[in-house]
């Protein structure tokens, strides 16, 4: 059984804009899949209804079967976690007690922060590469560590999916290939994860599947041979992209690579 699955779901905004329209996905456990489109094409909306935060006005959103909107705020926070591309106002707080937010879910009656807490907010900020950021406001950070503050957090409500929309904005190559690194490390046994991102090439390289949205349906859906291709992607982003392939780390298997050309 699917982690999470949608069944024909569809949304639209006020006056009548439909941003997704009629998607139907599975996500299984182990999975790291990619959703990719341009913009305008859905993919945060799509992303916000996978974590509940939106409504479909039809279809159905389920985990591990059962109704996604059955669940409590605090109980969808133990099942999924979701990591925005930035957040609206900034908290004048520290790092890591911006990250000890993530342990919300799982504090007792009194809402206090106990040791074994604090071992997973220590050990999460290492892994978002952040342990030196601790003390720091979270205000005078980066876009990047700002970026990574966020996933840390995520990381801490230890959930079983994370719903991550463009983790590598605003961050450098290095950072941007530790972050996906990070993410399909955490896709491991009973973990997922949801990306949203423009990056094709990151997208080719850690995906296990890849959903190319366009006008808020799925324009084509599979791994990353299949997708990352000419037939697959002229009709959504247009004919000004090339093709190749790169072979995988030690010489493995080739994967491909689209970059943007003009003759």
């Amino acid at each position: 059984m699917s982690l999470l699955s949608t069944s024909g779901v569809e949304f639209s905004y006020p006056g009548g804009v439909r941003a997704v329209n009629g998607v139907s996905l599975d996500v299984h456990a182990g999975e790291l899949l990619v959703v990719l489109g341009p913009n305008g094409s859905g993919k945060s909306t799509l992303l916000k209804l996978l974590g509940g935060l939106l409504m479909p006005d039809r279809g159905d959103v389920r985990w591990r079967g059962d109704p996604l909107s059955g669940f409590s705020i605090r109980e969808r926070a133990h099942k999924v976690a979701v990591v925005p591309q930035a957040l609206q106002a900034l908290p004048i707080v520290s790092v890591r007690r911006f990250v000890e937010g993530g342990r919300y879910s799982h504090l007792g009656f009194w809402r206090q922060i106990t040791p074994a807490d604090r071992e997973v907010v220590e050990r999460t900020l290492d892994q978002a590469d952040i342990a030196d950021l601790g003390e720091r406001m979270l205000d005078e950070l980066s876009g990047g560590q700002r970026q990574r503050a966020l996933i840390a957090r995520a990381l801490a409500q230890e959930s079983d999916l994370m719903l991550i929309d463009e983790p590598t904005n605003s961050l450098d190559p290095e950072h941007q290939i530790s972050v996906f690194q990070l993410i399909a490390e955490l896709c491991q046994g009973s973990h997922a994860a949801v990306v949203v991102t423009h990056d094709l090439n990151l997208a080719s390289q850690f995906a296990t599947k890849i959903a190319l949205l366009r006008d808020g349906q799925v324009a084509a859906y599979g791994t990353a041979d299949e997708v990352l291709s000419e037939a697959a992607l002229e009709p959504v982003y247009g004919s000004q992209l090339r093709y190749g392939r790169w072979e995988g780390p030690g010489g493995g298997d080739t994967r491909p690579f689209v970059i943007p050309w003009v003759d």
